[in-house]
């Protein structure tokens, strides 16, 4: 029994890499709701592509991931759950403001999603009177094919320049992530009026 204690202690990291070692966002249940770690991850993904040593591999992985999603993040998730409901926001803000800094409210954004833990999801929502969006998921993501679009504004593609993380840490700003993108306003160009002036 204690044999058996010892390596399942030294199995976790290996089961949920992301719960472990990456930072409490404050929602609840996380670890579990990253989905499986990469051990299980690991072992399916040998036995697809190296099916003769799948046959023992995918069982494996599969009943890795069950004991992860069954025992070892609800686990995790339970020790972490006073500090989680202490804090006093989670997920991340996905701000959207013009060169001079003015939000851009009504800016309709679409994006793929993923977190580290290869979960695949898609944003699609309209920036509020603040120009931002919250997203009620995990703080440690990726996204891809990020496009926008406003009235007034020039569509905003991810090829269009860099988007950059602003970590907010003071308080007021809750210590969110904000994923800030700045699009580029239409100038509508004056039109040339002619007077004809008669001089006597």
């Amino acid at each position: 029994m204690k044999r058996l204690m010892i390596v399942i202690a030294m199995m976790v990291p290996l089961m949920t890499p992301a719960s472990l070692f990456s930072e409490r966002s404050g929602e609840i249940f996380q670890a579990t709701r990253e989905g499986p770690g990469e051990l299980a991850l690991g072992l399916i993904y040998v036995g697809v592509f190296i099916p003769p040593v799948g046959l023992a591999t995918v069982p494996a992985g599969i009943a890795v991931a069950a004991v992860d999603e069954l025992v070892v993040s609800p686990v995790v998730d339970l020790c972490c759950l006073p500090y989680d409901l202490a804090q006093p926001r989670h997920g991340f803000v996905l701000r959207v403001r013009d060169a001079d800094g003015k939000p851009i409210a009504g800016a309709r954004f679409f994006a793929n999603m993923s977190t580290r833990s290869h979960i695949e999801d898609v944003v699609r929502e309209t920036t509020d009177e603040n120009g931002e969006i919250f997203v009620s998921k995990l703080n440690h993501v990726s996204l891809k094919h990020v496009t926008i679009s406003a009235d007034g504004c020039y569509d905003y593609r991810e090829y269009d320049g860099p988007w950059h993380c602003v970590y907010e840490k003071q308080p007021g700003e809750d210590g969110r992530i904000v994923l800030d993108f700045v699009m580029k306003r239409k100038i509508r160009p004056v039109e040339k009026v002619k007077a004809a002036i008669e001089i006597p």
